[in-house]
């Protein structure tokens, strides 16, 4: 991934959680200050301080914006969301591993595959109960790969917890965002 994608994909993931009359200045001032570590000669790699950042910063923008609305009810909806996919994660991986043995070299992709299908599952259950709940999850998902990533250590290979630590809060959004996208044709088709 080159440098200006990783900035792509931090401002576009980083954006999602703003509130709209933030994401100019806060942004700005983000693309500036990678922009200088990636002039200097900085023993942090710039990639590394961008994602650091960016996992520093949604969880507080979750925050604020659930404090902002009916935030009990949108984080009860996003932490059950997340145990209802995590349940079927393991209910699928657990399937997986009986039918193809635990040390078959597939288990590991597939169990992969089918954790970020639940959490995608799981944005799109909870945008349909309540909107805005995606955006919780994908903090849910966030906090809980974090925890889990520092509990585990080394248990997981690297690849694997990059992989849920990135794109586990995006497929959270993705699902979200098709629920958003039934919810919107269904909404129009009402008023035709």
């Amino acid at each position: 991934m080159t440098g200006d994608s990783k900035l792509r994909l931090a401002i576009g993931l980083l954006g999602y959680f703003l509130p709209p009359e933030q994401r100019e200045p806060v942004l700005g001032d983000l693309v500036e200050e990678y922009e200088v570590r990636v002039q200097s000669s900085s023993s942090v790699s710039p990639a590394g301080w961008l994602f650091a950042q960016v996992c520093r910063s949604i969880p507080s923008f979750v925050w604020t914006a659930a404090m902002r609305g009916a935030w009990l009810s949108t984080v009860s909806v996003a932490i059950g969301a997340w145990a209802v996919a995590g349940l079927a994660e393991f209910v699928g991986t657990s399937a997986i591993s009986r039918f193809l043995g635990p040390d078959a070299r597939l288990v590991p992709i597939l169990s992969t595959i089918v954790g970020l299908l639940t959490i995608l599952a799981g944005g799109y259950l909870a945008v349909l109960l309540r909107a805005g709940a995606a955006k919780a999850l994908a903090g849910v998902v966030l906090i809980a790969v974090i925890a889990l990533m520092a509990m585990t250590g080394d248990n997981a290979p690297l690849w694997y917890q990059v992989t849920f630590l990135i794109v586990g809060p995006l497929a959270a959004l993705t699902g979200g965002t098709l629920a958003g996208q039934k919810r919107a044709g269904e909404s129009r088709n009402k008023c035709r």
